[in-house]
């Protein structure tokens, strides 16, 4: 900036990067790798919701209940509405309708949320379509859910 007007200096910036190379050397010595995401066993989610009498609910921004679990997401800023607690919980009611094990749980939870996902969800009040990531998020803080890292 020079007297508040926008100065071109990428030529000036290269002749400085070239008087002045860099001594860095790099540290990474192969590609980061990503990791796998852990199996989830729906059946366990299921028997959570037999033993709460299928309860699914946000109560208030702080907690979700899922069957006779109580998930603590006061951590996850993000949500604000109960509609969309309300949304996270039914989607987890549907992730534990699979049967056995959830090989790939963001992409089970992606199609439950894809198309007309509103009509697979009970007529329950308000539901705001939550973020894949925030029902992973709630998913995670659930802490009666039997997970394994993939072999």
């Amino acid at each position: 900036m020079q007297d508040y007007q926008a100065v071109d200096v990428t030529d000036k910036a290269r002749e400085v990067i070239k008087l002045h190379p860099t001594e860095r050397q790099n540290e990474c010595e192969k590609p980061l790798e990503l990791i796998p995401p852990r199996h989830v066993d729906c059946a366990h989610l299921q028997q959570l919701l037999v033993d709460g009498k299928f309860r699914v609910s946000g109560k208030g921004a702080k907690s979700l209940r899922f069957g006779k679990e109580t998930i603590d997401i006061e951590a996850l800023e993000q949500l604000e509405s109960n509609s969309e607690l309300n949304a996270i919980g039914w989607t987890l009611f549907q992730l534990a309708q699979q049967p056995g094990w959830s090989m790939h749980p963001p992409k089970a939870i992606e199609s439950i949320l894809e198309g007309n996902w509103s009509g697979n969800m009970p007529n329950s009040g308000d539901l705001a379509k939550p973020r894949v990531v925030d029902v992973l998020a709630s998913l995670n803080r659930l802490r009666a859910a039997k997970m394994r890292q993939p072999r």
